[in-house]
């Protein structure tokens, strides 16, 4: 039998990297900062795609309306054919992403399951054994198996943890701007769908509104939920920290308990990042949902031929005196409020854009990247030390 060489540091390293890797993967604290940013990332690309829905189901009833006044005949849809396009392939990219999230939380699920924990105990352990007493070949091979465990455990927990870096320093706070910007062109066409209409029924319009916001209230329902959950855990840890602090100084350096004060400060300051990611998804929803239920009710109030507010029974009148007194004003009328839309369509544009390429590098971009880095420098790593 052949020995291991320098058989001492070898099995020093070993014990050490076993005990070290077991101990982290057991605790959990990646675990949990991974969970939270998947979270996090799914609720914010749901409200993102709760509001592409709501403007393309306006902006699909404003297509099919055709103005016709005094020799003026023109199409609403030939000026939001781009917008119809744009926001149709950028919904069915959203629901890739989403699928992509969604994949990578259940996978990350699977991986942080106690049984690849103990796995990888296993496999430490038999390293550690072979480093003392076995030969050469029995160490390489229980090496090889500890270091597929370790990839597998921990592979995607740091490619999320790693995507969860480049999107706080670089993505998030642009995203959630251009969020507020299609929020704010869904608004605009919501409103202009009334100044167009034209006699026709608003039932498909009251209709899809009133589905858009069902599907904002039901992603805003689980995320408070979630965020109630979240804030309770916070107060559960924020109180047993203060049991561990109130506890007498000898009696905190000479217990085994000692660096329990350390764990738990890192347990409460990940869940009041968990808890601060859930705030800011909730008031990201509560801001669409207000939007959204906004229109339902001006889209109630003109199916019983009410206006909205005050001001908009003024102005309809006004509309309609000069309609009745001069055709050609009615479509000059009609055109100041299609205007509007049009005077948003580039920002518009550029926020969905940007929204588009920030959802792709980061649930499917960044992950293969970050994944691809961690396979390159493992397989370089088990080639050195084999």
């Amino acid at each position: 039998m052949t020995h291991l060489p320098k058989r001492g540091l070898r099995a020093a390293l070993a014990l050490f990297a076993g005990v070290l890797v077991v101990a982290v993967a057991w605790g959990g604290n990646l675990d949990t900062q991974s969970s939270e940013y998947m979270e996090s990332a799914m609720l914010g690309a749901g409200a993102i795609y709760a509001t592409a829905r709501g403007i393309n189901a306006v902006v699909s009833v404003l297509q099919g309306t055709e103005l016709d006044a005094f020799l003026v005949t023109f199409s609403v849809g030939e000026l939001l054919d781009p917008v119809n396009d744009l926001i149709e392939r950028f919904s069915g990219v959203m629901l890739v992403a989403l699928a992509s999230l969604g994949m990578q939380r259940l996978l990350l699920e699977i991986a942080t399951h106690s049984l690849f924990n103990a796995a990888l105990t296993l496999a430490g352990a038999g390293t550690v054994i072979a480093a003392v007493w076995g030969d050469r070949d029995h160490y390489q091979t229980w090496l090889k198996l500890f270091l597929v465990a370790l990839i597998l455990r921990f592979g995607l927990a740091l490619t999320v943890l790693m995507s969860t870096a480049v999107d706080t320093f670089f993505l998030q706070e642009r995203e959630q701007a251009n969020h507020q910007s299609m929020i704010a062109f869904y608004n605009t066409t919501s409103a202009a769908s009334a100044a167009i209409e034209t006699g026709e029924t608003l039932a498909e319009d009251l209709e899809a509104a009133r589905v858009a916001l069902a599907a904002t209230t039901s992603a805003l329902a689980d995320a408070r939920t979630s965020l109630q959950s979240a804030s309770a855990e916070l107060q559960r840890q924020q109180q047993l920290l203060a049991t561990l602090d109130a506890r007498p100084i000898w009696q905190r350096w000479l217990t085994p308990e000692a660096d329990n004060v350390k764990a738990q400060q890192e347990v409460v300051r990940t869940t009041g990042r968990r808890a601060a990611n859930l705030e800011q998804s909730v008031a990201e929803l509560e801001a669409s949902a207000a939007v959204q239920a906004e229109n339902v009710q001006c889209l109630e109030k003109r199916s019983r031929g009410e206006a909205c507010s005050m001001l908009e029974g003024m102005v309809n009148k006004a509309g309609d005196v000069l309609a009745s007194a001069n055709p050609a004003r009615q479509a000059s009328y009609i055109r100041n409020k299609i205007e509007r839309i049009a005077g948003q369509m580039d920002e518009f544009a550029s926020s969905v854009v940007y929204l588009l390429a920030s959802m792709l590098l980061k649930s499917i971009v960044f992950p293969l990247l970050f994944l691809l880095i961690i396979y390159r420098l493992s397989k370089g790593a088990l080639q050195h030390v084999l």
